[in-house]
């Protein structure tokens, strides 16, 4: 069998129209029979517009995950940090409870040693004290209070020192 696509001649060759006699006989003319051929589809299908399919996208569960909970922890450092400024970090101590060393019930107890325990206390709950002084306590005992001065977040403070009882556990409140 020969090429389908290789193409036929129509008619054999011979001289030019101009060299055959003119006869009054019909000239017969030789067709072709086009070829069937069957990977070829008559009339050719047109092609068809299709949507673009996307790649699917991989799920990340982790990586999403990771990205809520990083987001919900700058949230509760910036909570965090404008709670500090609007409540100031360094405030001044309120109410604090301390223990007084080396206490002894009834006797007088050194201006020097609780200063340095308000230094202690006071910088226990995040503040900044300068300086304290406090005067000697006369005698510990139940409600004794002796009032101490210093510099506390850099601002003149008067702090009152309250002693609970005779084992030297007080509270503290500012003036």
């Amino acid at each position: 069998m020969s090429n389908p696509f290789e193409q036929q001649p129509f008619a054999q060759p011979g001289p030019p129209h101009d060299q055959y006699p003119l006869s009054s006989q019909p000239v017969q003319q030789r067709t072709v029979e086009p070829q069937y051929v069957p990977s070829l589809q008559y009339p050719l299908p047109q092609p068809q517009w299709q949507p673009s399919q996307q790649a699917p996208h991989p799920k990340n569960g982790l990586a999403v995950t990771a990205l809520i909970v990083s987001c919900v922890a700058l949230l509760l450092v910036l909570g965090q940090i404008v709670f500090v400024v609007v409540t100031g970090f360094f405030s001044p101590p309120g109410d604090l409870q301390g223990t007084a060393p080396q206490v002894v019930a009834g006797s007088p107890y050194r201006g020097t040693l609780l200063a340095d325990e308000l230094s202690r206390v006071i910088t226990a709950d995040f503040g900044d004290v300068g300086s304290m002084t406090c005067p000697e306590t006369p005698a510990v005992a139940v409600d004794a209070v002796t009032s101490c001065h210093g510099m506390v977040d850099g601002l003149e403070s008067t702090v009152s020192v309250t002693f609970e009882d005779g084992l030297g556990h007080f509270t503290l409140a500012e003036n």
